[in-house]
């Protein structure tokens, strides 16, 4: 599973990110550390946190998520985009 992202921090031009497994896990190890609520009780720390991970990963950011999060003025995430499997050119029996 992948979804695209855009993100926009203060004085900057909007970047676009792939989130993907890694960042979810991470999300998944982050959270009851932090103290913070589920995915659906702050869709927006979720969605900024999800951004901010797959942004480092990427290598676009070197900052905290704290302070990533204090400049970020706008962020997307796509639905999950499904990955495409190998097909099998085999119709098998009709």
């Amino acid at each position: 599973m992948r979804q695209d992202a855009t993100y926009l921090l203060e004085a900057d031009e909007p970047q676009a990110v792939s989130i993907d497994n890694r960042d979810l896990v991470a999300w998944d190890m982050v959270r009851p550390v932090r103290k913070w609520p589920v995915a659906g009780e702050a869709p927006f720390l979720f969605q900024s946190f999800l951004a901010w991970s797959a942004a480092k990963r990427a290598g676009l950011t070197e900052q905290t998520f704290d302070a990533f999060r204090d400049q970020l003025v706008d962020v997307n995430v796509s639905e999950a985009v499904e990955e495409a499997g190998p097909t099998s050119q085999d119709p098998g029996p009709v």
